[in-house]
């Protein structure tokens, strides 16, 4: 399915022909990198009005909105209540009806028998719902190869009630981020953080698209002009809802008591985290959404009224948005204003695996709710010597993965109000170690109600410095796998980087043509995230040994060792091993 696409050019006029009030801002091509942005032209402003922009609030695309539209819209309608469970659009929302976790179901392309069997409406998703929404619209923007076939396709999909958005979206370019890459594109990804999360992402909108089918299999307007149309080239693909989840994930704002959402011409402004001249709000009074320029308001200087000639508008998406967030979304990574500043991912999220070779894995898997990460923080370097490497570092889940029986890690499992089993996690300090393999079922020690919770107790205890060796020697191997990894990666990438200036040619504007399905634009992209993501993994690295050496030198870690060591020659003792060999430390990972 293609969607009819009108030219940005007269994007302006439609929007003040939707009463959208714009105030000495307009459309524009900022070049190929860029693509679409707001640009301010101080000779058109007025500034009687404070605001670049203002948004009618009944123009915005939210969970709200699709269910107003639904009460008109039999066709919205039919798609909420299938896919949703949503009977009545009146009905506030209930817990109940939702059903799953999508992030945690795939299926391949036509999906396992059973799972289709098994699947159920996804209940009062926001996101979903607004997908749905525009899924009707994209139908409704397609035109078919002749006017029969045009004419039979607006009486199955109606008119309906889109209002701005049956149109807008014809406007709305189309969005180069990861999920969207060739298999070859989203090669160059291999290595960095976003590898596993590439896959993830595709396994979960296979299986929306697979059960959004599913679950509308039976509408007969749906079967003959998404499933089945008389076309294939009117058939609503994968494709397509991939297309509009991009749309989504990098168009969307959120905002207060109306919580996620879509505002027409205010997703093109573009973002900056040092050049932001912009922010949006929702006006208390009004109920509008309005674009200001920052700095008059308190008295200061206003970057953006204070230019002297047209000038790009900038929001921040989000101040404290990673690299590899940014690219996952949006398609880009931002660019230090000044260019002697070096570049950084701000911060970086790398999964965290528990070991097979633990007894206590099972039962620890069981109890985290979420999958295990360690978070890297990047801080600001003072200077250029290695030695003042900064980095600061975030998981839960490292303490219970460090933590064993023999430190008094404790899983038991309790019978529920109503009659089921559930297993819950305790701690219990050892007085010596004799204690830590006593099971005294009398004294279970103290709920850990929270992974969180964990870390306190560990460091009450006089081996916390022993704790911290553990976690610290852990997290240095994964930064060595995970570095490994990545420059292992570096000759394929190399090999399709060359592969795809062989493959460009430049056109007689100065346009570049590509013959295969590798990008420069996303060879660049992907380049300067793994620069970025491999600079603060060997930043923390170095962070990292200074951190073990350090320990290393502790009274308490040189007593523990020391009373392992012993123990370990009085039990080889025991046993006639009288060739081992007892100075070895302890393997703290």
């Amino acid at each position: 399915m293609k969607l009819q696409t009108y030219s940005a050019v007269t994007l302006s006029p439609f929007a003040r022909l939707h009463n959208l009030k714009l105030n000495g801002i307009s459309i524009a091509s900022l070049g190929p990198q860029l693509g679409l942005g707001i640009v301010f032209d101080p000779a058109k402003y007025d500034s009687a009005d404070p605001a670049l922009l203002t948004i009618d609030r009944d123009l915005i695309l939210s969970a709200e909105s699709v269910e107003l539209a639904a009460k008109s819209d039999e066709r919205i309608r039919d798609l909420l209540k299938a896919c949703c469970g949503i009977q009545d659009t009146s009905v506030k929302e209930d817990p109940d009806d939702i059903t799953f976790d999508l992030s945690e179901l795939q299926v391949g392309e036509e999906g396992d028998e059973e799972e289709r069997r098994n699947i159920r409406p996804w209940g009062r998703n926001p996101r979903l719902m607004i997908m749905l929404f525009l899924a009707v619209m994209m139908a409704r923007g397609v035109e078919g190869d002749t006017d029969k076939i045009n004419d039979q396709r607006r009486r199955a999909l109606g008119v309906g009630t889109g209002g701005i958005w049956s149109e807008y979206i014809k406007f709305l370019p189309s969005v180069s981020i990861p999920t969207t890459w060739s298999a070859e594109e989203c090669a160059l990804l291999k290595g960095t953080s976003l590898d596993s999360a590439i896959t993830a992402k595709l396994g979960k909108l296979e299986y929306e698209y697979h059960s959004f089918k599913h679950l509308t299999s039976r509408i007969s307007w749906c079967r003959e002009n998404l499933w089945e149309p008389t076309s294939p080239e009117l058939e609503f693909t994968f494709t397509n809802w991939t297309q509009i989840d991009a749309w989504f994930r990098s168009r969307v704002l959120e905002l207060p008591r109306i919580g996620v959402c879509l505002i027409p011409y205010l997703d093109m402004v573009n973002h900056s985290n040092e050049g932001m001249n912009a922010h949006y709000q929702l006006n208390d009074i009004t109920g509008n959404v309005e674009l200001l320029p920052i700095g008059r308001e308190h008295g200061h200087e206003s970057p953006l009224l204070d230019a002297k000639e047209r000038t790009e508008v900038r929001i921040n998406y989000g101040a404290h948005k990673s690299s590899a967030e940014l690219l996952f979304s949006y398609g880009f990574i931002d660019s230090p204003t000044n260019p002697a500043t070096p570049k950084s991912c701000t911060w970086l999220s790398l999964p965290l695996p528990l070991p097979s070779s633990d007894p206590l894995t099972p039962a620890k898997e069981a109890i985290l709710t979420s999958p295990p990460t360690l978070k890297l923080i990047d801080l600001e370097k003072p200077d250029e010597d290695p030695d003042h490497d900064e980095v600061a570092w975030l998981s839960d889940a490292i303490w219970l993965i460090i933590a064993n029986a023999e430190d008094g890690l404790r899983f038991h499992v309790l019978r529920t109000v109503e009659g089921g089993r559930e297993l819950k996690l305790y701690w219990k300090e050892p007085t010596t170690h004799e204690d830590a393999d006593d099971d005294d079922d009398q004294d279970e020690g103290t709920l850990i109600s929270a992974i969180s919770e964990l870390k306190h107790h560990l460091e009450n205890s006089p081996l916390w410095e022993v704790f911290l060796l553990r976690a610290i020697v852990t997290l240095s191997q994964l930064l060595e796998e995970k570095l490994e990894a990545l420059e292992d990666s570096e000759k394929m990438v190399d090999m399709i980087e060359h592969a795809s200036r062989l493959s460009s040619s430049e056109g007689e504007g100065g346009e570049v043509h590509h013959q295969q399905e590798v990008r420069e634009d996303v060879v660049s992209v992907c380049r300067d995230l793994r620069e970025r993501e491999g600079g603060l993994i060997r930043k923390a690295a170095r962070w990292f040994e200074r951190e073990r050496e350090r320990l290393m030198e502790t009274e308490v870690v040189k007593e523990y060792l020391q009373k392992m060591a012993e123990e370990a020659e009085r039990e080889n003792g025991q046993e006639g091993g009288a060739d081992g060999d007892y100075g070895e430390e302890e393997d703290l990972s």
